[in-house]
């Protein structure tokens, strides 16, 4: 889902020394994942329509303030509680209400240890320079901070931009589902050519077209992984449960995704 951008153009700029990050330590050419954090470092940042990043060394909240086109004022709100003058090299913050503009026909994803670029491409069936080309705000593709999110440009059935991807469930049938979201069967036949509407599967990924802005206005799209479940992506971006299951209603029973 796309999430809503809120512009902050009109903040002003506080004064702040441009002290740079501290650096902890050599950065290894090859596996990121394997960086040591620093123990204070929030991996569960909110950030809700917006972007979670890494601090890499050197990076100051003014250089990341025009990294990514927003404020340091838009930064300082977005991150309560931290200190412009002591960031640490990946220590997660949020880039707010940039989501949408910087993955406008993909889904975010989370960076876990022990990923690289080449494994997360892996993961969603994409070219690793696609995947290195839908980011370009990370400076170096062999280095990811644990905990920040990539642009994932998924190739979705028919093109799926703008819109949801959704598992039929047993006993759905397009008429079903397009009144579930509120969209009409030949919108679903157009956006998932070559679909057989008389013999969906369970479980069969179809894209439900021009939906994403309605139903997660304020949030992203995540793409459930094989052995995912709810409370594990709660956990993973540190949202209760219940809000989790609040914000997919169309999700019929939580324990089965």
């Amino acid at each position: 889902m796309e999430p809503t951008v809120e512009q902050s153009g009109e903040d002003r700029q506080p004064e702040l020394e441009t002290q740079s990050v501290e650096d902890s330590g050599t950065v290894p050419e090859e596996n990121e994942a394997n960086y040591e954090i620093e123990s204070g470092s929030d991996l569960a940042v909110s950030c809700p329509g917006g972007l979670l990043y890494g601090v890499r060394q050197g990076e100051t909240l003014f250089s990341i303030a025009a990294k990514f086109g927003v404020t340091v004022q838009a930064l300082l709100n977005a991150n309560p509680g931290i200190n412009p003058n002591n960031l640490q090299v990946c220590q997660i913050i949020c880039i707010p209400g940039v989501a949408s503009r910087l993955c406008p026909g993909g889904s975010l994803t989370t960076v876990r240890a022990g990923q690289t670029m080449s494994s997360i491409a892996q993961q969603f069936g994409i070219s690793l320079q696609s995947l290195i080309a839908a980011n370009p705000w990370i400076p170096n593709p062999n280095f990811l901070c644990p905990g920040e999110q990539l642009c994932v440009p998924i190739a979705a059935p028919g093109g799926c931009f703008g819109g949801l991807l959704y598992g039929v469930r047993q006993g759905e049938t397009l008429f079903s589902i397009a009144a579930k979201f509120g969209v009409t069967v030949q919108a679903l036949l157009n956006a998932n050519p070559g679909i057989n509407p008389n013999n969906l599967q369970v479980c069969q990924i179809i894209c439900i077209p021009g939906v994403a802005g309605r139903l997660c206005p304020n949030g992203f799209l995540t793409t459930v992984q094989a052995g995912q479940s709810m409370f594990s992506i709660a956990q993973q971006f540190g949202v209760p449960l219940q809000s989790l299951i609040a914000a997919n209603p169309w999700i019929p029973n939580p324990s089965f995704l």
